[in-house]
Formats: C-alpha cells, sequence, structure tokens
C-alpha cells in the first residue's frame, strides 16, 4: 500500500475516533443513526457503548493500514470480519437501553 492510501486510511480512523469522542464524552446523541430520546432510558450508557465501539474501530483501522504498510494486504480480510463482529456488537448491546 502506498504511502498517500495510508495517510488515507488513518484520516479516515481519525474522523471515526472524532465521531467516537463526541458520542462517548460529548454526549453528542444525534449523531447516533436512529436514536430517539424518548425510546432510550440510559443515554450515558448508550453513549458508552456507541462511542467505545467507534474507538475500538478507529484503532483496528490504524493498525491495518500499518499492517497493509508492510505488504500484508490480506490483514483487510481480517479487518472487515472483526468489523462486522464489532458493529454487531454494538448493535446489539444498544438495543438493551431501549425502553420495551
Amino acid at each position: 500500500m502506498s504511502e498517500l492510501v495510508v495517510g488515507i486510511v488513518w484520516m479516515v480512523a481519525v474522523v471515526v475516533g472524532v465521531f467516537g469522542y463526541l458520542i462517548r464524552e460529548k454526549h453528542s446523541m444525534e449523531l447516533i443513526a436512529g436514536y430517539d430520546a424518548e425510546k432510550t432510558y440510559d443515554e450515558e450508557g448508550l453513549a458508552t457503548v456507541i462511542g467505545t465501539g467507534l474507538y475500538v474501530i478507529a484503532l483496528l483501522t490504524v493498525l491495518t493500514g500499518g499492517i497493509d504498510y508492510f505488504g500484508f494486504d490480506r490483514i483487510w480480510i481480517v479487518y472487515t470480519v472483526v468489523l462486522v463482529i464489532v458493529t454487531s456488537a454494538m448493535i446489539y448491546v444498544s438495543k438493551s437501553y431501549e425502553l420495551k
């Protein structure tokens, strides 16, 4: 992977990390797709789950870009699998913060 592509991948990771920060630390709940304040009983818990998940995705993206830079391009398969698992976990856990 070229240095330009690694730079772009890392910029994407920074953007994801910033969203994680805004959601987890600043409670910018409007950044969460499908968020409805009337259906959520624990806004802080939901912000922690989603924000932490975004931090994990940002870290995973940085590591994947770095590993790919050194020639291990199949890391993107692992990245995709882990990304699907983390995203699925975020969705599953976030459902527990909805009012029944």
